[in-house]
């Protein structure tokens, strides 16, 4: 039986968020069905993508590589890339004075890749094949 992360009492509402956000659709191949298999389909698709040698030299941590990829702003997940509206979600997560000083919306991508990563944990993904 799959974990049920949107009800972490830290982080469930942003694991919620990245999970809501992930659309698989115009891929081919078999659509994921479980929240697991969801968040496995993004790494296996920014794998593809964009985990080149050069990425991975320009970016040594596997955090900041699949947040360049979301800045990016990729097909096979839906993240919000406007300020405003990232900043309202900040506010919608009690991150009022982060999204006051900026911090909440510099830290965005940053964020929804850690969230992503750790959902891939949660879910005893393994992620050594990234590199």
């Amino acid at each position: 039986m799959e974990k049920d992360v949107r009800k972490d009492k830290k982080f469930g509402v942003q694991f919620a968020y990245i999970l809501d956000a992930i659309d698989p659709e115009g891929y081919d191949g078999t659509m994921p069905t479980t929240d697991a298999e969801r968040v496995k389909f993004v790494l296996d698709t920014f794998n593809e993508e964009v985990n080149c040698e050069w990425n991975k030299r320009q970016y040594p941590r596997l955090s900041d590589r699949i947040e360049q990829y979301f800045r990016g702003l990729p097909s096979v997940i839906h993240i919000e890339f406007r300020d405003y509206y990232i900043a309202e979600i900040g506010k919608s997560w009690g991150y009022d004075r982060a999204v006051k000083n900026g911090s909440f919306v510099d830290n965005w991508f940053h964020r929804c890749a850690e969230r992503l990563l750790q959902l891939a944990r949660k879910f005893d993904i393994d992620t050594t094949y990234l590199g």
